[in-house]
């Protein structure tokens, strides 16, 4: 759950690519020391890191469509955010539901 958290903030600020590559290493590292499943917890923090909603910069068609749209920095956290959560939910459950 914590590691998802951390995904989905990291999500907000850098592209979902980057998260998973700087969070690999620490699921690794955490999978082996408790015993979870590594397949589990990497897909997990995958799906996680895809969410980036929350901001226009946190992927590029949210930039694309800001001006179009005419959207404000305020709309992408109204609504970005708490269909990041949502998601973010499903997500965990639906994992750990598959391969937990």
């Amino acid at each position: 759950g914590a590691l998802v958290g951390l995904a989905l903030l990291l999500g907000v600020f850098v592209s979902n690519n980057t998260v998973v590559i700087l969070l690999a290493p620490l699921i690794q590292d955490i999978c082996k020391r408790k015993g979870i499943n590594l397949k589990m917890a990497m897909l997990a923090v995958i799906y996680a890191a895809n969410l980036s909603f929350a901001t226009p910069f946190s992927y590029q068609t949210n930039m694309m469509v800001m001006p179009h749209g005419k959207y404000v920095f305020i709309d992408y956290i109204k609504f970005g955010l708490p269909m990041m959560i949502v998601c973010g939910i499903v997500a965990l459950i639906g994992t750990y539901t598959v391969w937990g």
